[in-house]
């Protein structure tokens, strides 16, 4: 109770005198007002656990006082000391207000005053410990909360890998046994090498994070790339969108695609055009890159016959790898993801 301070309104100048007297000794902290409007004057200086009030004051009555502390302190307990005597005067006072205790004078301190004060400060203290408890229980429902939905998004997150993975090794199983490439030792065999080192980038990939991203922050990183592995800049990256629409999904693994998409097609190709562009529907916004290269004319032309291995692995974040068409100078292909 130290911590507790108890604040007394009367305007009686000789009760306020007397429960400074009879109160000396009692180890919460009291405060003394000789109005409702000093009342409020320090309750808005200190933390009043507990008011017990007079209700026949001048200017502000006890009730109002008590209303006015109702409406801006409700967890003051509030006890009432009142020479009122008539039940319907006492019960308009508890209906109006949410009251702890009602003394009526004369009163005994010792045996009814203290004991009740002391009462009221320990309801005072218990409320304020509950409402702590729920608030740390409602912040510990929400963190369990959170942790669950994260724990159920992994969980589902790696269910969807192991499937990608199951089926991803299924279709790479019948497109080697199906390969027209078996003829050509060489090339089957490029093939094999292309499968290994696309399989190692999903895998480095695994578990699945999906995230936020942008225009500008695909941009950035193909910039990057080409910058650190090339002495020439080899693309040209335009943006056709104006607005810098937000995606979701699994960034980590489009840019590895991308990136080694680059490597790849810079074997044979001297120069690669990026257009990045958007298209929303009403559920979801289609992310697309069309991809316009410049064959070297010394390369031997067996690019096109990775994309069916382009197109499986695309598939993984929900795109397509497909030819838009091919003359003797150009290939323009497009690359298209969902998100």
């Amino acid at each position: 109770m130290k911590n507790n301070t108890v604040l007394f309104v009367d305007d009686d100048t000789h009760i306020i005198s007397s429960l400074r007297r009879g109160l000396i000794d009692e180890e919460f902290k009291k405060e003394f007002a000789y109005s409702g409007e000093e009342a409020l004057k320090i309750m808005e200086k200190n933390k009043i656990s507990v008011i017990v009030t007079d209700m026949r004051m001048p200017k502000m009555n006890g009730l109002t006082l008590l209303k006015m502390i109702s409406e801006k302190y409700p967890d003051v307990v509030k006890v009432v000391l009142s020479g009122y005597t008539q039940i319907p005067q006492i019960l308009a006072t508890i209906n109006q207000v949410n009251i702890f205790k009602f003394i009526a004078k004369p009163w005994n301190l010792e045996e009814e005053l203290i004991p009740i004060i002391k009462q009221s400060i320990e309801y005072y203290n218990l409320t304020i410990e509950r409402e702590k408890m729920k608030a740390e229980i409602e912040r510990k429902n929400t963190l369990y909360t959170q942790i669950l939905k994260s724990s159920n998004e992994k969980f589902s997150n790696m269910h969807k890998d192991y499937e990608n993975i199951r089926t991803l090794d299924q279709n790479i199983l019948n497109y080697i046994k199906n390969s027209s490439t078996q003829g050509n030792p060489n090339l089957f065999h490029a093939h094999l090498d292309f499968i290994e080192e696309i399989h190692k980038k999903y895998m480095d990939t695994l578990p699945t994070v999906t995230t936020n991203f942008d225009f500008k922050k695909i941009i950035t990183e193909i910039s990057n790339y080409i910058s650190q592995n090339y002495s020439k800049n080899p693309i040209e990256i335009q943006l056709k969108d104006e607005k810098n629409i937000q995606f979701h999904g699994n960034y980590k693994l489009l840019m590895a695609y991308l990136t080694l998409f680059i490597k790849h097609s810079l074997r044979q190709y001297h120069t690669l055009k990026f257009t990045l562009s958007s298209e929303s529907s009403k559920d979801t916004t289609t992310l697309f890159f069309i991809i316009e290269l410049m064959k070297n004319s010394s390369s031997k032309d067996n690019f096109m016959s990775f994309i069916p291995l382009w197109n499986q692995f695309c598939q993984i974040i929900n795109g397509q790898f497909e030819l838009i068409k091919e003359n003797p100078d150009y290939n323009i292909l497009s690359l298209k993801i969902k998100f």
